[in-house]
């Protein structure tokens, strides 16, 4: 593993990823399975650092969450058992994991120490409530929830990232690019330099709302862009979050040549991922997950 002086430009592809977790198997026995995910292969044979949109097969939750329901407000086995093997597929089981209480809010957290003491410490103020976290330091691995609401990564050229929880509200308070901010400031380096990855989401021609929420947007990002479409309806509206999120980034000074978006719908895909809105409330939860490698270590 290297630390990149400049991180290669972004891309997303579709990749396997095995996993084996001892006394998983309903004899006992250990179990073995293979999930599946968006990830910058790319960037993590650069420098250690996975960025990971998981898919929603491969896992050990029955219908309706069939089956790799990463939902954190479960308590379930099946669920404890998906997390621990996109843990052991991307290479970093037994490792600190910061995987906050999400409110759809625009609070960050900040892991600036692996140390047991110190993750404990973070771990606390996530259950509290938040819906970015900021690893900056290595060793440590974040992962958020998510069934239509946009997954993003932010990864610095120090191997320092941001996973951020983007729902529309987090999306009108400028959650975006406050985590770029904080991830910048953390790293040491400009936004220019900063890599970013879009995951599935609810996208503009399945997201339709209330005008009260289209006016919100249009406050939050003007109507000079077309973040806001008629719907069908004079009291309804589409709303393009991807949209939203990249403009809001790119104003934040972020290099557009550095986003990479899997442009992929959460409702027109919901056999690949969980979706609130096509599975009327009743879902599984998909996973935005990034990790660092600590310098020196075999991955």
């Amino acid at each position: 593993m290297t630390t990149a002086a400049g991180l290669p430009l972004p891309s997303l592809s579709r990749g396997r990823f095995a996993y084996s977790l001892d006394g998983a198997a309903a004899d006992g026995g250990t179990a073995h399975g293979t999930l599946t995910a968006e990830t910058d292969q790319a960037l993590f044979d650069a420098c250690g650092v996975r960025v990971a949109f998981t898919h929603r097969t491969g896992g050990f939750s029955p219908e309706p969450c069939a089956s790799l329901n990463v939902e954190r407000a479960s308590g379930a086995r099946d669920v404890q058992l998906n997390r621990q093997a996109v843990m052991d597929a991307f290479g970093c089981a037994g490792a600190p994991l910061l995987s906050p209480n999400q409110v759809h809010r625009d609070t960050i957290v900040v892991a600036r120490d692996n140390a047991p003491a110190a993750i404990a410490a973070d771990n606390a103020r996530a259950d509290a409530g938040c819906d970015a976290v900021v690893a900056a330091c290595r060793g440590v691995a974040a992962l958020l929830c998510f069934a239509d609401c946009l997954p993003l990564v932010l990864v610095a050229p120090t191997g320092q990232f941001a996973v951020v929880h983007c729902g529309w509200r987090s999306t009108v308070a400028h959650l975006a690019c406050k985590s770029l901010a904080t991830l910048c400031e953390q790293a040491g380096c400009a936004a220019s330099e900063v890599n970013a990855y879009i995951g599935a989401c609810i996208r503009r021609e399945c997201f339709e709302v209330g005008r009260e929420v289209a006016d919100e947007f249009s406050a939050a990002f003007g109507i000079e862009d077309p973040i806001v479409l008629p719907g069908k309806s004079a009291d309804k509206a589409y709303l393009d979050l991807a949209l939203a999120v990249s403009l809001d980034l790119q104003r934040a000074e972020l290099d557009p040549a550095r986003l990479a978006d899997t442009g992929l719908c959460t409702v027109c895909n919901n056999d690949l991922f969980y979706s609130f809105r096509a599975e009327a409330g009743t879902c599984g939860r998909h996973g935005a997950f990034a990790w660092s490698a600590e310098a020196g270590q075999t991955i």
